[in-house]
């Protein structure tokens, strides 16, 4: 469950998309703490030095697919 301190990260290329999520992420609760990427190494280095509740994950991305990011995510959080 979502709650005011959640941090959602948004990893998603297109524009249009992600001020859609945000707006509405916002409308939900202001309070959220909401983070964008644009790439899958964008989100890596991200998700190096911070965690999430919630990443909204789009599935083809300019270096890769999202499909990628969870395999490698899974893998970093088994080595932890």
């Amino acid at each position: 469950m979502l709650n005011s301190n959640s941090r959602i990260l948004i990893v998603e290329d297109e524009v249009m998309v992600t001020d859609i999520m945000r707006e509405f992420l916002e409308k939900i609760n202001p309070e959220f703490a909401v983070r964008i990427s644009t790439t899958i190494q964008s989100a890596k280095d991200i998700l190096d030095n911070q965690s999430f509740d919630i990443i909204l994950l789009d599935v083809f991305l300019p270096d890769g697919v999202g499909i990628e990011l969870m395999k490698w995510l899974r893998k970093k959080r088994n080595r932890c």
